[in-house]
């Protein structure tokens, strides 16, 4: 399973908006639907930090 499909489960089990995640990522939200488009991953110290808060 890649890095947002596994985003996508865990954002429904949450019931977080991309809003929300957005705004954990410190990033806007055209910047985390570019990321999901085009299958890129946050640098491995940003996704540590994100999952921690």
């Amino acid at each position: 399973m890649d890095f947002w499909n596994r985003v996508e489960i865990l954002r429904k089990q949450c019931r977080t908006t991309y809003r929300q995640l957005a705004a954990i990522m410190d990033v806007s939200e055209t910047t985390v639907s570019s990321m999901r488009r085009a299958g890129t991953e946050p640098r491995a110290g940003d996704a540590v930090k994100n999952a921690r808060e």
